[in-house]
């Protein structure tokens, strides 16, 4: 399984692509809980599911600088990752491979075969929001990878 680079005005994070899939996946689905939502979130909604369901490998990217263009749009997402961090902790200690596929990550012939810490998913959101939020200063080159799976 590969690592991606999640990146935000030049700092960033390494994570596992499965976690980072699943983590996109749920921000995305956060979005569903929105009235009337914005087209660029719409078009962010499409862009984190694509991301999460598409397959690729070491190449999972949240498009962050393309689509979080403004204060307001940036600080909407923090609330939205902050909401989908309070929702992965009401899941409690761990995600069964029964809910994790029933997400369709990774692509054709991905598939989780156990429970997953749901810790794992949490330390991508906490890494999300703090990246966001300017609180982050790792780069490519100095970040340690986030949610590996052992």
């Amino acid at each position: 399984m590969g690592t991606s680079f999640t990146t935000f005005q030049g700092k960033g994070f390494w994570a596992n692509d499965g976690i980072l899939e699943v983590w996109l996946y749920l921000l995305a689905s956060e979005i569903n809980s929105i009235l009337d939502v914005p087209d660029w979130l719409a078009q962010a909604q499409d862009e984190w599911l694509m991301m999460a369901q598409i397959g690729l490998t070491g190449s999972i990217h949240a498009n962050l600088d393309g689509l979080l263009t403004t204060p307001q749009k940036k600080e909407q997402v923090i609330k939205l990752a902050q909401q989908t961090t309070t929702s992965l902790e009401a899941y409690g200690p761990l995600l069964s491979p029964e809910m994790l596929n029933a997400m369709d990550i990774g692509g054709t012939g991905s598939y989780f075969t156990r429970d997953v810490e749901t810790d794992l998913f949490l330390q991508i959101g906490r890494a999300f929001v703090s990246l966001l939020k300017g609180e982050l200063s790792t780069d490519s080159s100095t970040s340690p990878t986030l949610s590996l799976i052992t």
